[in-house]
C-alpha cells in the first residue's frame, strides 16, 4: 500500500492519474454509445433480410422432408449453402434494398426449385412442387395442414366431417 505525506491537492503525480482516468471514463462512455449506436443500425439493417432468412429456412426443411418420399434424397447442409451463395452471386442486384432482397427470394426459390427436380425422379417432381408451395405458404400463414393432407390423401383419412361440406358444394 502506498502512503503520501504530501497534501492531496498539491500530488501531481495523484492529479495526473484522476486526470487520465476522467478521460479514459469519458472515451469509454462514447465508445459505449457509439456501440449502441451501431448495433442498433446493424439490428435494422438484419430485420430487413429477415424475409430472405425465413425463406431460405423454409425451402431448405422442405428439402429436408424429402427422404419421407424416398430415402434415396438426401440434402446437405453444405451444399444448399453453396446454392444460397450462388443466388446471392446470380440474382438481378438493385439499389433499392427491398427490391433486392424480393429478387434475392424469387430467385433462390426458383434455384432450389430447378436445382432439387435434377436429383428427383420424374414421378416425385409434382409432389416437389405441391410440398415447396405448401411449406412458404404455411410459413405466411395461408394453408392449413389439414388441407395439405387433404391433397395429398385425396381426403383419405381426413374424416367425413372434412369432405361433407367440399361433397356439398361440388354437388350443388
Amino acid at each position: 500500500m502506498y502512503e503520501s505525506h504530501v497534501p492531496l491537492l498539491e500530488n501531481e503525480e495523484l492529479l495526473q492519474t484522476l486526470q487520465t482516468s476522467r478521460r479514459t471514463a469519458l472515451e469509454a462512455t462514447q465508445q459505449l454509445s457509439t456501440s449502441r449506436q451501431t448495433e442498433a443500425e446493424i439490428d435494422e439493417a438484419r430485420q430487413t433480410y429477415v424475409p430472405l432468412a425465413t425463406r431460405a429456412s423454409v425451402l431448405f426443411f422442405a428439402l429436408n422432408d424429402l427422404p419421407r418420399i424416398d430415402p434415396m434424397y438426401q440434402f446437405s447442409l453444405d451444399s444448399y449453402l453453396d446454392l444460397f451463395v450462388n443466388s446471392i452471386d446470380r440474382s438481378p442486384k438493385s439499389q433499392d434494398l427491398e427490391e433486392r432482397i424480393n429478387n434475392l427470394i424469387e430467385f433462390h426459390t426458383y434455384a432450389v426449385y430447378k436445382s432439387t427436380c435434377r436429383a428427383l425422379f420424374s414421378r416425385h417432381l409434382l409432389a416437389l412442387s405441391l410440398h415447396m408451395v405448401y411449406r412458404v405458404q404455411q410459413q405466411q400463414g395461408a394453408a392449413s395442414a389439414r388441407e395439405y393432407l387433404v391433397l395429398l390423401r385425396g381426403g383419405a383419412g381426413a374424416g367425413s366431417r372434412l369432405l361433407l361440406p367440399v361433397s356439398k358444394h361440388l354437388k350443388g
